[in-house]
This record gives C-alpha cells, sequence and structure tokens, in this order.
C-alpha cells in the first residue's frame, strides 16, 4: 500500500484531472448551484427595489453679493458640505415627517440614502452645480425627500446670509457710530483751538491797546508840557508889552486880550499842519517794515489843510486888532509879533518831530503786536495740520461706514441674498435603479465553483488518506 505522502507527490496528469471531476462534478455543481439560488432568492426575495430622485443647485455669485463681497464668503465645496450639515439634515427630516413621508422611526443617512456631488466645472469658473440624490422603496418618495432636502439647503443658505447680512449691519452701525464720536471729539477739538485763538488774540489785542494808551498818554503829556513851557514864554513876552500904568484899565485889558488872542492863534497855527497828508495804500500803523513805510510814504499825495488856512487867518486877524491898539508901540509891538512868528516856525517843526516820534512808537508796538501773534500762529499751525489730518481721516472713516451701511440697508431692501438656487426639481423616476443582479449573480456562480471545488479537494485528500490507511 502506497504512503499518502508519496501519493500526493506524485505527479498529477491530465488524467488524473478527468477522473477527479467524473467523481466529484456532483459535489462541485451542487455547491455553485446552492450558493447561486441561495443568491438568487436573496437578490430577488429580500432585496426591495429602490428608486433615485435628484435636485440640481447652481451656486452662484449674486448681484448683491458682487456688490458686498463680504455678503459671503463660503464657496462652492462649502456648500457641498453645507448639504451633509446637521442643520440641513435635520430641518429635511422634520418636513418630510411633517407631510408624512417620512416615518417616525426613519432616519435619513442611515434608513434612506444620501448622496451629493458637483458637477464638473472649468478652471475658473464662479458657478458650480451640485446634484441632490435621494433613493428610496418608492419613486415619490425619492423625489419627495430630493425636493424637501433642495428646500432645505437653500432655506440654509438664505439663513446664512441674512445672518451675515445682520451682523454686517450691526457692525457698520458700531463703526460708524465710533467714527462719528471720534468726529464729533475732534470738532469739538477744533472748536475749542478756535476758541483758545480768540482768547489769545483778544489778550494780544488788549495788551497792544494798553500800551498804545500808555504811550498816548505819555506823549500827550511831554506834548502839553512843551506846550505849557512854551506858552509861558510868549506870556512873559506878552507882560512886557502891557500899556504903562497911566493907561485906563480897559485900555489894559483889552491889549492883554488882544495879546492872548494873538499868542493862542499863534499855538494853534504852531499845532496845525500846513499840508494834509494823504495815503495812497491805506494806514501806515498797520505795516510792519519801517523801510516799506517809507516807500509808501514816497507815494503818499498833499494838500492844503484848509484848518491850516483858516487858523491863519484868524492869526492875522488878531494881529491886526492887536497893531490897532498898539498906539505909539507900534515897532515894539511890531517887534514882538515877528518874534513870535518866528518861535512859532521853530515850534511847528518841533511838533512835526513830536508827532512823528509818536507815530512811529506807535508802528514799533504794532509790528510787536503783529509779531507776537505771527509767533503763536506759527506754533499753533501744527497743531492744526495735525487736527486737520485727524479730521480727514475721521471724515473718510465715517463717510466710508456710513455708505456702507446704506449700502447693506439697501441690500436688505432689494431682498436678493440667496446664492444656491435650485435649477432642476426632483422628479419620480419611472423604473427602479439597476441594482446589477447580473453581476451580482455571475460573482456568486463563480464563488460557487471556487467553493465546490475546494470542497471536492477536500473530500478526494481524505479519501485517498483512508484508503491508504486501510
Amino acid at each position: 500500500m502506497r504512503n499518502p505522502e508519496e501519493h500526493l507527490s506524485e505527479e498529477i496528469t491530465l488524467a488524473d484531472v478527468v477522473r477527479f471531476f467524473k467523481r466529484r462534478w456532483t459535489v462541485i455543481a451542487g455547491i455553485t448551484l446552492a450558493v447561486v439560488v441561495v443568491m438568487a432568492a436573496y437578490q430577488f426575495i429580500l432585496v426591495q427595489e429602490r428608486y433615485e430622485s435628484s435636485a440640481m443647485v447652481i451656486v452662484s455669485p449674486t448681484f448683491i453679493s458682487q456688490r458686498l463681497p463680504s455678503l459671503s464668503s463660503m464657496d462652492a465645496p462649502g456648500y457641498l458640505q453645507l448639504a451633509f450639515a446637521d442643520s440641513v439634515i435635520d430641518a429635511t427630516q422634520t418636513r418630510l415627517r411633517e407631510k408624512g413621508i417620512l416615518a417616525s422611526d426613519e432616519v435619513l443617512l442611515r434608513d434612506v440614502h444620501l448622496n451629493r456631488e458637483m458637477a464638473p466645472r472649468r478652471e475658473g469658473e464662479v458657478t458650480a452645480i451640485i446634484v441632490l440624490t435621494a433613493r428610496a422603496e418608492t419613486p415619490e418618495k425619492a423625489a419627495a425627500i430630493a425636493a424637501e432636502w433642495s428646500d432645505a439647503l437653500r432655506s440654509a443658505d438664505l439663513a446664512t446670509q441674512i445672518g451675515v447680512l445682520e451682523y454686517l449691519a450691526d457692525n457698520l452701525q458700531s463703526e460708524a457710530g465710533k467714527a462719528g464720536t471720534i468726529l464729533s471729539d475732534l470738532e469739538l477739538q477744533r472748536a475749542e483751538m478756535v476758541k483758545e485763538d480768540n482768547q489769545r488774540m483778544e489778550q494780544i489785542q488788549a495788551e497792544w491797546m494798553s500800551n498804545l494808551l500808555k504811550l498816548q498818554r505819555a506823549e500827550a503829556e511831554r506834548t502839553s508840557a512843551y506846550r505849557h513851557e512854551v506858552l509861558e514864554g510868549m506870556q512873559r513876552d506878552a507882560n512886557a508889552l502891557l500899556p504903562p500904568e497911566t493907561a485906563t484899565s480897559a485900555e489894559r485889558i483889552a491889549f492883554q486880550s488882544a495879546l492872548a488872542q494873538v499868542v493862542s492863534r499863534r499855538w494853534a497855527l504852531a499845532a496845525t499842519p500846513e499840508l494834509l497828508t494823504l495815503a495812497i495804500g491805506g494806514d501806515l500803523s498797520l505795516v510792519a517794515d519801517l523801510k516799506e513805510q517809507t516807500s509808501l510814504r514816497d507815494l503818499m499825495t498833499q494838500q492844503p489843510n484848509p484848518a491850516y488856512q483858516e487858523v491863519l487867518l484868524e492869526v492875522i486877524r488878531a494881529e491886526d486888532q492887536l497893531l490897532q491898539r498898539a498906539g505909539d508901540r507900534v515897532e515894539e509891538v511890531s517887534q514882538f509879533l515877528l518874534s513870535v512868528a518866528q518861535t512859532s516856525s521853530v515850534h511847528a517843526a518841533e511838533f512835526r518831530t513830536l508827532a512823528r516820534a509818536r507815530e512811529l512808537k506807535e508802528v514799533r508796538l504794532t509790528r510787536q503786536r503783529d509779531h507776537q501773534w505771527s509767533e503763536y500762529q506759527a506754533a499753533r499751525k501744527v497743531d492744526y495740520q495735525r487736527l486737520s489730518h485727524l479730521l480727514s481721516d475721521a471724515e473718510a472713516s465715517y463717510l466710508k461706514w456710513s455708505e456702507d451701511l446704506i449700502r447693506v440697508s439697501q441690500i436688505a431692501s432689494m431682498g436678493d441674498l440667496q446664492k444656491v438656487r435650485e435649477i432642476s426639481g426632483a422628479k419620480a423616476a419611472q423604473r427602479p435603479v439597476s441594482q446589477n443582479r447580473s453581476l451580482k449573480l455571475g460573482l456568486a456562480l463563480l464563488a460557487g465553483l471556487l467553493l465546490g471545488l475546494v470542497v471536492a479537494v477536500v473530500l478526494e485528500v481524505d479519501q485517498d488518506r483512508a484508503a491508504s490507511t486501510s
């Protein structure tokens, strides 16, 4: 008797294979048939037919989103994920249960197959098409599920856009309020600076006016002292011309009155300028540069002063009256009048000198005032420039936020917020989804053959081993 190991180690010929199949074909065929029958029974009896329905939506930027890009930054892949979001699936289930389409114990994605995919699109294309597919046991149920799913996705998109819009409106309102507050503060700061400038200008003007009044009082006192000195000298000379004691009291009073008239009129004539100077460019005290003042004085015109002419006539009349009362002292009185006239010319020149000195001092005070104000303005210029830049930036910021807020309000009133729109509604399928039964039966046949061969080989080996042992 042969050893089983030796039997197995022998070379297997084609004749052995044929004899093997002749002996074991019933086992192989039986097992194969059993597998195929089981698969067929499962496919035709236990597996229920399914129907599919699809709804297509397009994701594209709206007119509003183009005007306000920050309204929603979600792209097409984001909406693909949104379709399977819990909020969308829960909303779809709720609607289907309310309509009696979905049983209370049925759950989408567990009992009902859902699928979403994005149609191919060209590179750089801003629009995208998403296909939402539902599979159910009836065509009507599949179509209803796909339709409600599409509505839930579009509702979620609308809610997202509205939420973003409300957030933007609140944020813009807050930013506009902040910008308005900053702008108001800067306006108040500018008003305060203007107030400070006015106060400073009033202070400088008050100091200038005080110094000017002091100068005028000092010059008036100086002129008055000079006038008093001159009048005293004239009065002494006039007293020497009084009539002798032998003259009557009336004659002495009349002569003394005539002398006083001549002295006062000569003094008035000395204090009155002969020519009236008219400036072409206005008040010279407002001109800071003395050289410029000199050049302006060269452009001045001069006219005879009517007041001087009038005083001169009064002087002549007063001198005639005095000469008429001189009697035999006409020669002495004439010498006195000539002396008074010469002295008056000297006094007139002195008065002009005093007036010129006062005028120069007033110009100097005015220059000091203007220089002080210019220095203050130069120091404030930097502050005003900085404030001007801040105001410009604040106004631009406030206008920007306000315009964005107006734009958001207009968008909210237009109502066209959705980026997801349905382009093809779900329809009931006419035939069930192909389940590839032929392919599955073919695979079952192949699996049965393999299983039958394995069992036949095992039986053959056991039979040979048992034969060898006996």
